[in-house]
């Protein structure tokens, strides 16, 4: 028994012509997949460089209040205010606390750091403001430094102070504070 194979295909101007279509099709989808990468990371880009130099460039309430110093550069000229350390006790154990202040963009913010083992903190800037905010850095575990959001001081005349839960996890957290200070050290806690 003999057994014919079928004859073979030999490509035609149609078989190409679909194939030039299909591999124009991946080059155009490969182009418009390009293009919208780049413009997101351009995007992405841009919004980082704005945050980093926007307060430091025109510090304003809009531009600085709960921006992070690290990322704002906000925390290159950054000196800890005068009488701004404390170290406080907790159940857990201790914690230092400080209340940091930048010249260049005219914020405030808190930070803390267990003396003691990792335990949970989560430090907050209180500034002296009429509108009574409190600016909340996420809590975590650390043993490490933690810092709150920033909070604008015009000109370094509104005080405030540091402040940070302390403790084994969230829900045995005590809390601690410095006293409420203007940026030059002056002490308005009872005024």
């Amino acid at each position: 028994m003999t057994t014919t194979l079928p004859q073979q295909h030999s490509p035609g101007p149609d078989d190409q012509l679909r194939s030039a279509r299909i591999n124009g099709w991946f080059a155009v989808l490969a182009a418009v997949l390009a293009a919208v990468v780049t413009f997101v990371g351009t995007v992405a880009y841009q919004e980082a460089a704005k945050e980093r130099q926007g307060c430091a460039a025109t510090p304003s309430r809009e531009n600085c209040d709960k921006k992070d110093a690290g990322v704002t550069g906000c925390d290159k000229d950054a000196v800890t205010v005068p009488g701004g350390t404390a170290v406080r006790t907790v159940a857990a154990g201790r914690m230092l606390l400080e209340l940091r202040w930048s010249r260049t963009c005219q914020t405030l913010w808190a930070r803390a750091q267990p003396q003691n083992n990792v335990f949970y903190l989560q430090p907050w800037t209180e500034p002296d403001r009429k509108d009574a905010t409190r600016f909340f850095a996420p809590g975590e575990r650390t043993r490490g430094w933690l810092e709150s959001p920033m909070a604008f001081s015009p000109g370094g005349n509104v005080a405030a102070k540091a402040c940070s839960f302390g403790g084994h996890g969230r829900a045995d957290a005590e809390y601690a504070c410095t006293a409420m200070l203007m940026p030059d050290g002056t002490d308005v806690t009872e005024s």
